[in-house]
């Protein structure tokens, strides 16, 4: 019998002929290889979007010499099969979902740096595409598995790094710079050490390497430690899949005895033993055992599990899990289908079909003003945003690629090590497919998914399984022009495409600058920063609303300045900003009209006009705040913002009505019952607003705000001793026990029952923190001389340094 043999030269690719092929393999193996690695520390973008910019620039460039490729040989081999046919539907329902959402040019141009974007789906398919053809050599998918392997045990001790450097130093100053793993969320990294775990663990069971030392040996340490990081991570649903696999691949291992060469004549017949206990725990056992183990005692409840999150808190890794549930997810699916059943809310669009199909008890959980980009599982997110037509074509896709899968692992007319690696690609398909189903994957993972599943192909056409199809375009004179110059349009494309994805991406990296020095910049500076992002990318509607909000900012600034500008400077400034701002809110709505977001950021403009009585500001307010009710039906947070535009317009009574809608769409709404105590103070009802607050303390007993807002309304009330029990709480919850607001008023609240001593404790420490402060120094002055600390009319609020008001205001609050 003939050994198979791994080629253990350190050198994978000596003697290669640097043709546009081989460059096209070289540019996709160091692509997908190290997709799991990229990170750069230097960039001002997140790491989700780094590595959404490697997959399209090594698919892009994969493509480019591929393309090169067939010019040089004027010939075509591609696998012929119902799988690529199922991803070219794919990809067409997707882009008519798209022309019947009426948002056909944001879907194109706009956001492409999310997971289920038309261009990243595209690029994916593309890459199972190239990977089918360019892996049909054996070689060349052990070279690819082998340097995964590597780059996991790099990803895995960065991740064990981290968390050590965590316990050692700050972690807040560590995550700063360093992400907790470098896969994506802390599950996904349980997800790809799952997928790595169960690679290693089939090649030991069933790859015949046995000669080749230095393998094996890599091979049990990426095992080992691929083990280690899934029970790290602890991910319950990846013990559950692991778990199957393993005790699937103990059995075939101990039933299945058919996976000989062709050649049957060289082997001998097996000599009768009996097992040895040793040979009985093979790695897969062991794989089920740990996973049985984790399974019953690994959930947060059992002591494996407090164990692993007593070290992630103290390593600076907390994380929750935030997805929709299948509940919530089948709500949006039967939301979106009653919409258009055909090609659903329209692709990229998750977003906008949460924010009108939402369940209403989701407002009760503290992420209920997220707004989520994909259901439980990728795959049926594509239900809700492609409606039917693109379901089908995804479940054509994958069961397509099922059925070619299974062929090949059953097929009997091939070599053992052909049969092995397919088995091989086959289970981590499916492994990857099953948790795009059944989970939120990050980008690695969902790219990983693609890319294996085109080695499947590519072996599968290797092994004769799935036929080739030639054109030889030399031979075929009527084609020869026409693909001759399909070849040269495609080849300009893809050069296009890598300099539209390079602006993007630029464009993406400047405004991330913008972000984080927006505490350091003027609102000015803030704007002309922004702007040179739109310069590069017009089709964001992101970019404009942000604009909205950073001239809002500009407004307000200006609006400081009233003392210093005559009335016709302020007059003209303010009518140049509030015009200019407003061009870009509508820009916004142009781009994006389904996002309730956008309708948002041009109502909270022309609020700003309300309180000066511009003509026609109060209606525009209204009619924003509606339309943005409309895509959002179910949000209390817009009901606040229509009762906060009522009570400007000093409309109390429809204020009220629109809290109360608020609190019966969230029964927990802190800031609603703020408004309604402040409501009720001026209707002369001290008693309704005690007791709204006294609700929004049961609710959440342990936030400073409501203490503080507790403490103030005591100290109106002149009960002092009341006053000074909820502000020391309110001082006590906060962060690092710094809140000014809260000790001002309880200085004041020691003042008013004679404490003197205790209030100059209170207000020489505002003076550390507020050192150019003159009113905190005259109330010192005050209280050494024996007077009160303010003068009986005077009880506002002064300008401090800490402000734990949480309905202020951000600049940035979307993610890209």
């Amino acid at each position: 019998m003939s050994k198979a043999k791994i080629n253990s030269s350190t050198n994978i690719h000596k003697n290669v002929k640097f043709t546009a092929d081989t460059l096209a393999y070289l540019i996709s193996f160091l692509g997908i290889s190290f997709l799991p690695l990229i990170f750069w520390p230097w960039s001002e973008a997140s790491a989700v979007v780094n590595k959404i910019f490697w997959i399209f620039l090594f698919v892009l460039l994969t493509a480019f010499f591929w393309l090169i490729g067939r010019l040089q040989q004027s010939q075509f081999v591609l696998p012929k099969n119902l799988t690529l046919v199922a991803a070219l539907t794919v990809l067409s329902a997707t882009f008519l979902s798209a022309i019947f959402s009426n948002n056909f040019t944001n879907f194109l141009f706009g956001k492409i740096f999310i997971l289920q974007s038309f261009a990243l789906l595209a690029a994916l398919f593309i890459l199972f595409f190239l990977a089918s053809i360019i892996y049909e050599k054996r070689q060349r998918v052990i070279n690819l598995y082998i340097l995964l392997f590597v780059v996991s045990v790099v990803v895995g001790f960065y991740t064990i790094l981290r968390l050590v450097i965590g316990l050692l130093i700050d972690s807040s100053f560590v995550a700063r710079f360093l992400p907790i793993n470098l896969i994506g969320s802390w599950y996904d990294l349980g997800i790809f050490f799952g997928f790595i775990a169960i690679s290693t663990l089939i090649i030991l069971e069933l790859w015949p390497t046995k000669e080749s030392k230095w393998f094996n040996l890599l091979l049990y340490l990426v095992f080992g430690f691929s083990l280690l990081m899934i029970i790290l991570a602890n991910f319950y649903l990846v013990w559950i899949v692991f778990g199957l696999f393993s005790l699937f691949l103990f059995v075939y291992t101990k039933t299945i005895t058919h996976l000989t060469p062709l050649d049957i004549k060289t082997i001998k017949k097996p000599e009768t033993t009996t097992a040895s206990l040793i040979d009985f725990f093979k790695p897969a056992l062991i794989a089920l055992l740990i996973s049985i183990f984790f399974i019953i005692f690994g959930s947060a409840g059992n002591l494996t599990g407090s164990v692993l999150n007593k070290v992630y808190d103290q390593a600076g890794a907390s994380f929750v899990d935030v997805r929709p549930s299948w509940s919530g997810t089948t709500a949006i699916v039967k939301g979106s289908l009653k919409e258009d059943i055909l090609f659903g809310i329209g692709a990229s669009n998750f977003d906008q079909a949460w924010s009108l199909y939402h369940p209403k008890d989701v407002n009760q959980f503290p992420y209920w003003n997220t707004s989520f980009t994909s259901g439980v599982g990728i795959i049926p997110s594509f239900l809700v945003t492609t409606g039917l037509v693109g379901f089908v074509a995804w479940v054509f896709f994958l069961l397509s690629l099922l059925f070619y899968g299974l062929k090949g692992v059953f097929y009997k007319k091939q070599d053992t090590l052909t049969r092995l690696m397919i088995f091989l690609l086959f289970t981590g398909a499916v492994y990857l497919w099953i948790f795009a189903f059944v989970y939120s994957v990050t980008v690695t993972l969902f790219a990983l998914a693609f890319a294996v599943s085109g080695l499947l192909i590519g072996q599968l056409t290797a092994g004769r399984i799935i036929p080739n199809f030639k054109l030889n375009l030399a031979y075929e004179p009527r084609f020869h022009f026409i693909s001759i110059l399909s070849l040269i349009l495609l080849i300009m494309f893809s050069v296009a495409s890598t300099y539209l994805l390079v602006q993007k991406y630029w464009a993406l990296t400047n405004f991330y600058q913008a972000v984080n020095l927006s505490d350091s910049k003027s609102p000015i500076e803030l704007e002309g920063m922004i702007l040179r992002t739109v310069n590069l990318d017009r089709y964001n509607d992101f970019y404009f609303r942000t604009l909205v909000d950073v001239g809002r900012l500009n407004l307000g600034s200006l609006l400081e300045q009233s003392d210093v500008l005559s009335e016709s400077e302020l007059r003209d400034s303010f009518q140049i900003i509030f015009s200019r701002t407003l061009g870009y809110a509508d820009r916004a709505i142009a781009l994006n009209p389904n996002s309730y977001k956008n309708w948002l950021a041009r109502a909270t403009l022309y609020e700003i006009l309300v309180p000066f009585q511009v003509e026609g500001a109060a209606k525009e307010a209204h009619h924003n705040y509606n339309q943005a009710l409309k895509l959002n039906p179910n949000s209390p947070g817009i009901r606040l913002d229509l009762a906060r535009l009522a009570s400007v317009e000093n409309n109390d009574a429809e204020a009220y009505i629109y809290l109360e809608e608020a609190l019966s769409q969230k029964n927990n709404f802190i800031e609603a019952l703020f408004m309604l105590a402040d409501l009720d103070l001026r209707a002369n009802d001290p008693t309704s607003a005690s007791r709204r607050l006294e609700q929004a303390i049961i609710i959440s007993p342990n936030n400073p705000i409501v203490y503080f807002q507790q403490g103030v309304l005591r100290y109106n009330l002149d009960d002092f001793s009341g006053a000074i029990k909820a502000l020391e709480q309110a001082l006590k919850l906060s962060p690092d026990q710094v809140n000014d607001n809260a000790r001002y008023f309880l200085g004041l609240s020691y003042s008013k029952l004679g404490w003197t001593t205790d209030a100059l404790v209170q207000f020489r420490l505002l003076e550390q923190s507020n050192p150019n402060n003159t009113e905190i120094k005259s109330i010192i002055t005050n209280l050494q001389s024996g007077r009160p600390a303010l003068p009986e009319t005077q009880t506002s609020i002064p300008d401090l340094s800490e402000d734990l008001s949480d309905d202020e205001e951000e600049v940035i609050t979307d993610n890209s």
